[in-house]
């Protein structure tokens, strides 16, 4: 066997560089957010920001297309709890890896602020009911605001309590439900309110905004976890690599032992960096680089 392959800052920055199209070669939005697996979204400026900075002759109705009117990218909550903008198709791979322990934990959070609201017996059956309705409502309207779907069902308009002792604060139920539900795949955003940089979106069900009827527009259920996990590093490491295990947990925002898992389901192979660390990289890939499309 012989020596593994060390690559030095140099060549990893000539890497990023190609592969996340900073010379601006991408040929439209789609190969732009592809080229950095998911393009981070919390800032709504940040998907146009990144997507001019790639894509020769880009205008904002570019961006605008692929989201809401081929849907062909999707404005979703993933890793670390932060709004992406992903390729639909690639939906349920962020939703299985990264979206759904989180969500586990929001709903825990959700029942005990309806437990504190109403009581410990009414509050799964409360939220049960109230994303059955939204989602009549959804299916029947196409799309609606928060508020549109507050009004439309004001029997959901409860006060929630958030945090404890002297740090608290009184909300509406409402877009915790709904945030809560995209967590989980089963509503997508829309259109924002107002102009592009607005942080406001319409709602839609999430088998209306893909076309298809599973959880983050899956074919039936989204992969196992385990599964979607190696699905994600792959795209990962195919844009980013030679990434450090750091790299890697931060960027995903996984446990020790799901890093470790993923790592070996898709055969990375170690390779030293400049200054004596180790980062990982997807085999064959030690050497040139990604093709014209940086995927």
């Amino acid at each position: 066997m012989g020596a593994r392959p060390t690559f030095s800052d140099a060549e990893r920055r000539a890497r990023l560089v190609a592969r996340h199209h900073l010379a601006r070669t991408a040929r439209d939005v789609e190969t732009a957010v592809r080229a950095v697996a998911a393009q981070h979204s919390s800032d709504p400026l940040t998907p146009f920001l990144a997507a001019w900075a790639r894509v020769p002759g880009f205008a904002v109705a570019d961006l605008e297309r692929a989201m809401y009117e081929e849907r062909a990218l999707w404005r979703m909550h993933a890793m670390r709890r932060t709004l992406f903008v992903v390729p639909t198709e690639d939906a349920p791979v962020f939703g299985g890896a990264a979206s759904l322990d989180v969500a586990a934990t929001e709903r825990r959070r959700m029942i005990g602020w309806l437990e504190a609201a109403l009581s410990k017996k009414a509050a799964a059956a409360w939220l049960d009911d109230a994303e059955a309705k939204i989602e009549a409502v959804l299916s029947e309207a196409g799309e609606a605001t928060t508020a549109e779907l507050t009004a439309r069902l004001p029997e959901l308009a409860l006060t929630i309590t958030l945090g404890s002792g002297k740090w608290t604060q009184q909300a509406s139920a409402m877009p915790r439900v709904l945030y809560l539900m995209g967590m989980e795949g089963r509503v997508a955003r829309g259109r924002p309110l107002g102009t592009w940089r607005a942080s406001q979106y319409r709602w839609m069900s999430a088998a209306t905004f893909s076309g298809r009827a599973g959880a983050y527009g899956a074919v039936g259920s989204p992969p196992a976890a385990a599964e979607a996990e190696a699905a994600l590093l792959e795209r990962y490491l195919a844009t980013h690599a030679p990434a450090t295990t750091t790299d890697i947990r931060w960027w995903t925002g996984w446990k020790v032992s799901q890093t470790k898992r993923a790592l070996a389901a898709v055969g990375a192979v170690p390779v030293g960096l400049e200054g004596g660390g180790e980062g990982w990289i997807l085999p064959g890939d030690e050497g040139g680089e990604l093709g014209g499309d940086g995927v």
